[in-house]
């Protein structure tokens, strides 16, 4: 704070050459600076995103398993946190409290009996400056972003613990920060014909990858926004399997359908990779399960009409065999020839 001490200073008043004093406080004293404003504090970092992890086998105990015909999809890792906003800045303190002063602002005539011949000054406040605003504090950073989270299509971990997998379709929707397969706490992994699609790192470390039928390529799912994994037609995972790791007593689908079908049509019949069996649509196929049976016959007596009668619903569509509109003789002769007989694969030719 500044400001002088208080002086006295002697004057001589010429109307009566008495010597008075005239009191003066020191310079007006100037308000006190403010206090600088805190700096502000830095964001806060954001968090991790989330692991999406398809298969986890844990064990405590020496164990060895055998998985097949399974699909892991869609695994999505979690984005990254965001980034910590910065603290405000501090603001500045105010001035301090103006210092003040006295000064002569009037005459009064205080002699006795009113000669004249003495004054003194009568003092009155006045306000000195005020002080200085204080600096504002400093500017933060924003606080890091966090990273992203892993997406893990199979993790093992576990001493002793020995685990193979086979015919699997392993596919992340995302491939930063993703790893197919992954042996942890010293187990072991072995992975044979398997599909691994769309990750960053295909094995992971303590994988042993056996390179038998392994692929790395689209599986071609028919639709993986929808949640629709089968596989369409073409999909490289189809008669891509070892017939000799499907489990035994296995014989269909996750749909109920034949396990092991010819989906290509060049023959033999060979396991598809994955959680669905590819069975291709044969005339006169209504249920997709490979043959042309009684439940098929069913399905077409049920939708057949008769010639230019509309058929019986949308549903129907599919016994319009000869594509005129209706369900009549003409289709029922294509449906006759495509017949197979219960568990007898169809004949993709049989409309020839």
């Amino acid at each position: 704070v500044h400001g002088g001490a208080a002086v006295y200073i002697p004057v001589l008043y010429p109307s009566g050459g008495s010597l008075k004093f005239k009191v003066i406080h020191g310079d007006p004293g100037k308000g006190g600076d403010g206090g600088n404003g805190g700096n502000a504090g830095n964001g806060g970092a954001g968090g991790s995103g989330g692991t999406a992890r398809g298969l986890d086998v844990i064990s405590i105990s020496p164990l060895a398993l055998e998985l097949a015909q399974t699909t892991v999809a869609g695994l999505s890792n979690g984005p990254a946190g965001e980034a910590g906003e910065a603290g405000a800045p501090g603001r500045g303190g105010s001035g301090g409290q103006d210092g003040n002063r006295q000064y002569a602002d009037t005459f009064n005539d205080l002699c006795p009996n009113g000669t004249g011949a003495c004054k003194y000054l009568q003092m009155v406040d006045v306000f000195g400056g005020t002080g200085n605003q204080g600096t504002d504090g400093m500017t933060a950073a924003d606080g890091p972003g966090g990273s992203a989270g892993e997406a893990q299509g199979v993790v093992t971990a576990g001493s002793g613990l020995s685990v193979k997998i086979a015919n699997m379709v392993l596919h992340s929707a995302s491939a930063p920060n993703s790893v197919g397969a992954t042996a942890l706490g010293g187990s072991l992994l072995l992975v044979d014909f398997t599909i691994l699609s769309n990750f960053q790192t295909p094995f992971g470390p303590g994988t042993s990858n056996q390179g038998l039928g392994n692929l790395f390529v689209d599986p071609m799912f028919t639709d993986p926004t929808a949640g629709d994994f089968h596989l369409a037609a073409g999909s490289p995972a189809i008669d891509a399997g070892n017939n000799a790791s499907v489990p035994a007593g296995l014989t269909t689908d996750l749909d109920g359908r034949p396990r092991i079908f010819d989906g290509d049509g060049i023959g033999p019949a060979i396991v598809d990779l994955g959680a669905y069996e590819f069975i291709p649509s044969f005339p006169g196929d209504f249920d997709r399960d490979g043959d042309v049976d009684g439940a098929d016959y069913d399905h077409f007596v049920a939708c057949a009409l008769g010639p230019a009668v509309a058929l019986a619903g949308p549903a129907c569509a599919d016994a319009d065999l000869d594509g005129d509109g209706d369900g009549d003789q003409g289709d029922f002769g294509l449906f006759q020839r495509c017949f197979s007989g219960a568990n007898i694969p169809a004949d993709p030719n049989c409309r020839l």
